[in-house]
């Protein structure tokens, strides 16, 4: 955890948002990837961590991420939030140490909840998945690459 925290400072420095940052909370639990809400003066961010030891080809996840998002950018500008933070180099990713960093800004006045607590709540998030999917209807899958070639292949199970 500490050599996270570690590279977590040095990223927010590359991302240059180092000096506007007041406070770091982790948010939720990721099973691929660790998510933190960072506070700051002038804006507040999501910065995710993606630890490269769970992909066979960790390059082939930005790319997928970079062809959806700049599908998303393309075709609904006003519609999604995009990866905002970009290095120096304007990079949107940061790989360091066998991890990849990326993140977003996000509204100083927006709730963030770590669990479901309503049925709106839950409509809500069907709405955003809905329009996420209706988003992605005109984008060409064929050119996504393989992440982890058995992680969704079920004749893998063991009996």
């Amino acid at each position: 955890m500490e050599v996270i925290k570690m590279l977590m400072f040095k990223v927010l420095q590359m991302f240059s948002v180092y000096d506007d940052i007041e406070e770091v909370e982790r948010f939720g639990r990721g099973f691929i990837n660790r998510t933190y809400y960072v506070k700051g003066k002038t804006k507040n961010y999501i910065l995710q961590v993606l630890d490269c030891t769970n992909f066979e080809n960790p390059d082939a996840t930005i790319s997928n991420i970079t062809s959806i998002v700049d599908h998303l950018i393309k075709y609904y500008p006003n519609s999604h939030r995009f990866y905002d933070l970009y290095t120096k180099e304007g990079e949107r990713y940061i790989k360091l140490q066998n991890t990849i960093w990326h993140g977003f800004s996000i509204p100083k006045n927006l709730r963030l909840f770590k669990k479901v607590i309503n049925d709106q709540m839950m409509t809500e998030i069907g709405k955003a998945i809905g329009l996420f999917h209706k988003s992605l209807m005109n984008f060409s899958f064929n050119n996504l690459k393989t992440v982890n070639s058995s992680y969704h292949r079920y004749d893998k199970l063991e009996s």
